[in-house]
């Protein structure tokens, strides 16, 4: 479990690997502890939303077709069955960019570290 924490704000603790997946994501070198400065933290919301915004329309793409299947299945009712929604990417990012956009108003840097 990784903590993400700021002064101003709570901090909240996340699965390693979805830190990871995270990073990665964002083409960020992964290592624990670590600091975001403030001078980053604008940069890094924008990479974060523009991350999250296309995981959200790949998310979209993914249920249209999954309705269109469904409509065509419904042609053999027992072949439907419910499908199982996973905790998006884009939800879990939800809590570190509101954490960077406080602390990017505070002028704070954001740190995390082994919880």
């Amino acid at each position: 479990m990784i903590r993400f924490s700021t002064r101003k704000a709570a901090p909240f603790v996340m699965m390693d690997k979805v830190v990871e997946t995270i990073f990665s994501e964002l083409n960020l070198e992964f290592h624990v502890p670590g600091i975001w400065v403030h001078e980053r933290l604008a940069q890094l919301l924008y990479d974060m939303e523009a991350l999250q915004a296309f995981i959200r329309s790949e998310e979209k793409k993914k249920e249209q077709e999954h309705e269109a299947q469904d409509a065509l299945d419904m042609q053999e009712p027992s072949s439907v069955s419910a499908r199982p929604v996973p905790v998006s990417l884009a939800s879990r990012l939800v809590p570190l960019i509101a954490m960077l956009k406080l602390a990017e108003e505070k002028g704070d840097p954001v740190i995390w570290e082994t919880a």
